[in-house]
């Protein structure tokens, strides 16, 4: 797995209380933390070429995390450009803290990102509640995380409803925020990590590690989609129809349709008409093939006794015609 943890640098040369905590900057710190929990991950920063985003290096990333705080404007258009088309293609991110405020997760989200904010001096206690104790990123955790000094983000958070709610705050001074928001943006998959770098001295490696591991899932190329087409098909019925139960496990998904939409979801009702294979294929022959025409009851009875040998003396439909028409002859 290769992962890349980028960062502006700029805080830890700027600001000497910042600098006691990162010599090495926010990015060495959250390194270390990843690689007590087996995650070998490299570095990259702003001021290094491209920012140390590349083509050839983002190319080959699974997951990329994201820190950045007062320069989230000096990022160029470029980078931006770059990183979308990965997360589209399939590559995690993972956003930390005051990235909210990225352009890159601004563009995902499509909002403006904004949230409320407080700093009290020498922070104030922060509470994350596990909402979702099932989901990957919350294992191996408790019903709840206590952090001694934060820097309050607070609700409204200008986001888009989460896909899956990890995490929840509450603060001292008893705001609330969704700080463990997961996102699918195309293949790729986005996880926002709320809680602080600069006073925590870094984010929590019980939940850094499981989201970098949770970002590099399965893509949307080989499992379903979160929103499926909903259709019903006939024919993919039948090749996916338990034919012991002679009825599908619902829902079930089925690649390709005529109409080309790619994954389709194929929901069948075990009491509808399709209730066996045998009944659905016979249902769609009879509609596609044209209705017959049936001829009169009185004329389909003669026929019937006349296929069968009949009671003694049934004539035969042309037989009745014949007899018919030489009447009329004779009337006239």
């Amino acid at each position: 797995m290769q992962v890349i943890i980028w960062n502006e640098y700029r805080h830890e040369r700027d600001d000497e209380e910042v600098r006691r905590v990162y010599p090495l900057g926010i990015h060495d710190a959250i390194r270390r933390g990843l690689a007590a929990h087996g995650i070998e991950a490299e570095t990259a920063t702003l001021d290094q070429p491209e920012h140390g985003l590349p083509a050839a290096r983002l190319d080959g990333t699974d997951v990329l995390f994201w820190w950045g705080h007062r320069a989230h404007g000096e990022v160029t258009d470029d980078v931006v450009d770059r990183v979308q088309q990965r997360v589209l293609a399939g590559m995690g991110l993972v956003v930390l803290h005051s990235g909210h405020h990225s352009r890159i997760f601004r563009r995902l989200m499509g909002t403006s990102c904004n949230l409320a904010w407080r700093e009290a001096p020498g922070g104030e206690r922060e509470r994350l509640w596990v909402v979702d104790p099932a989901h990957a990123i919350a294992a191996g955790l408790g019903p709840h995380l206590e952090l001694p000094a934060s820097e309050m983000y607070g609700e409204p958070f200008d986001v888009p409803p989460p896909d899956e709610l990890v995490l929840i705050s509450w603060f001292q001074g008893g705001e609330v925020f969704r700080s463990g928001c997961c996102y699918r943006r195309g293949r790729g998959r986005i996880f926002y990590l709320g809680p602080p770098t600069r006073r925590a001295g870094q984010p929590p490696p019980t939940q850094a590690a499981p989201a970098c591991r949770w970002s590099t899932g399965p893509n949307r190329s080989s499992r379903s989609p979160a929103h499926p087409v909903l259709s019903v098909r006939a024919d993919s019925w039948c090749s996916r129809a338990d034919p012991a139960a002679r009825r599908p496990a619902a829902p079930c998904y089925t690649r390709g349709c005529a109409s080309g939409s790619g994954w389709q979801l194929a929901w069948w009702s075990a009491w509808g008409w399709a209730g066996s294979p045998r009944r659905a294929s016979g249902e769609a022959a009879r509609r596609r093939s044209p209705r017959p025409r049936t001829p009169g009851r009185r004329s389909r009875r003669r026929t019937r006794r006349a296929s069968r040998g009949g009671r003694p003396g049934a004539t035969s439909r042309a037989t009745t015609r014949r007899r018919r028409s030489c009447r009329r002859a004779g009337a006239r």
